[in-house]
């Protein structure tokens, strides 16, 4: 009685010599056998272990994928809102360039009509029309290099890495730098030398 072989179950028995042990009969000679089989038996048990690890390492690889995902996600959202804000205050300026405009052409018209020394009666309560237009210009310079200056933080915000350097950002945003304390004051006095504001 002759053994298969326990890989493939494929043996050719003939000339093989078999040597009694017992009941049962062994194979002496070296069995005739398809070792490509075996060779596949081999490869499938290892290409399951390295199924295996590589299972593992993407389990161990998705949570900081996942992580770095929902941060991606958080951080673009905040871009989006500054970058909200920077086209509402482009707006803005765009708005403050249109009445600046309107306030040259009032002026011009002003000394085309009545010279350089201007009108006798002001159209409003004491100031010039030039006075006005002065004003417009100088508001408008303000506010369109703070304007200037958060573009360029809208811009860096998101890739700076440097604690320091984000603070100083964060300060220039709120504090706006380029935003001088007459400006109000400015703002206020047209307001009521037109008499849209009352004492």
């Amino acid at each position: 009685m002759s053994l298969l072989c326990r890989s493939c179950n494929q043996c050719n028995g003939s000339g093989a010599a078999h040597q009694p042990i017992g009941d049962v009969s062994v194979v002496a000679a070296p069995l005739q056998c398809d070792r490509s089989s075996h060779a596949c038996l081999e490869n499938g048990r290892s290409g399951e272990t390295e199924q295996e690890q590589s299972d593992g390492e993407d389990d161990f690889t998705a949570k900081p994928g996942k992580a770095t995902l929902a941060y991606n996600k958080e951080l673009d959202q905040h871009c989006t809102e500054l970058l909200n804000l920077r086209d509402k205050m482009v707006k803005l300026v765009l708005k403050m360039e249109k009445l600046c405009t309107t306030m040259k052409g009032v002026n011009d018209l002003d000394t085309f009509h009545y010279g350089e020394t201007g009108r006798q009666m002001p159209l409003f309560h004491t100031w010039p029309t030039g006075c006005f237009y002065e004003i417009s210009v100088e508001l408008l310079e303000m506010y369109r290099r703070e304007l200037q200056l958060k573009s360029l933080i809208v811009q860096e915000i998101a890739h700076t890495r440097s604690c320091d350097l984000m603070m100083v950002q964060l300060s220039s945003w709120l504090y706006q730098p380029y935003i001088e304390e007459k400006a109000r004051l400015l703002v206020e006095s047209m307001l009521l030398e037109t008499g849209h504001r009352v004492l």
